[in-house]
């Protein structure tokens, strides 16, 4: 069985084919699944922050933790070409039923073009590994979480 891309993509074009996604990255159809590997293999600059705190800035931390503790609008702002870095998402035990929410904004893409809802489970890490091709979009993998798609 052969894959039929799109003819004449535009950067950061999503194209799912039997469950898998690919992005367009300009060159070539990148298998979005595969992109978890691009994930950086030591992590030399950490930063810790609380979500009414959040600061994102790729170029400086490769790692983020970040406490949630209340709703967020998780932005990435533009970063040079070819950066990734990993985010951890915790929820520790607070004394209230409701969780906090995440809201992405548009440019994070996800495989097969939804984002996920995050059900946390307290005291767990939420691991979600971003990378950019141009600096602008990024592309975001999952890599331990409980998602269930909106």
């Amino acid at each position: 069985m052969s894959l039929n891309f799109p003819l004449n993509p535009s950067l950061n074009d999503i194209h799912t084919h039997n469950g898998v996604s690919y992005i367009w990255n300009s060159v070539k159809w990148v298998n979005m699944n595969k992109l978890a590997n691009t994930i950086v293999g030591e992590y030399h600059n950490i930063t810790i922050q609380t979500a009414n705190t959040v600061l994102i800035e790729p170029d400086k931390y490769d790692y983020y933790k970040i406490n949630l503790d209340e709703d967020i609008t998780f932005d990435i702002p533009n970063a040079s070409p070819n950066t990734s870095f990993v985010v951890e998402f915790n929820r520790t035990y607070v004394e209230t039923s409701v969780e906090p929410t995440i809201t992405w904004t548009d440019n994070i893409k996800w495989e097969g073009g939804i984002a996920p809802a995050i059900d946390f489970i307290y005291d767990t890490n939420i691991l979600i590994n971003f990378t950019t091709f141009d600096g602008s979009v990024w592309i975001a993998n999952p890599l331990s979480l409980d998602l269930r798609n909106v």
